[in-house]
């Protein structure tokens, strides 16, 4: 699955030369998020990692 069509890139914001990824689309779509959540658990899988942390 192609995840960057689920990203908005709002160019210069929230100054200008910073292009902000909107990712509420993203967790909008329930497969589309779903999807991004499996390929952060098999990356954090293969590097041993204990725990991950977002907002």
């Amino acid at each position: 699955m192609d995840l960057k069509k689920f990203v908005t890139i709002v160019p210069d914001w929230p100054k200008p030369g910073i292009q902000f990824k909107d990712i509420t689309t993203l967790m909008d779509n329930g497969d589309a998020y779903r999807y991004a959540t499996d390929q952060i658990v098999e990356y954090a899988r293969d590097k041993e990692v204990d725990l991950i942390v977002g907002p």
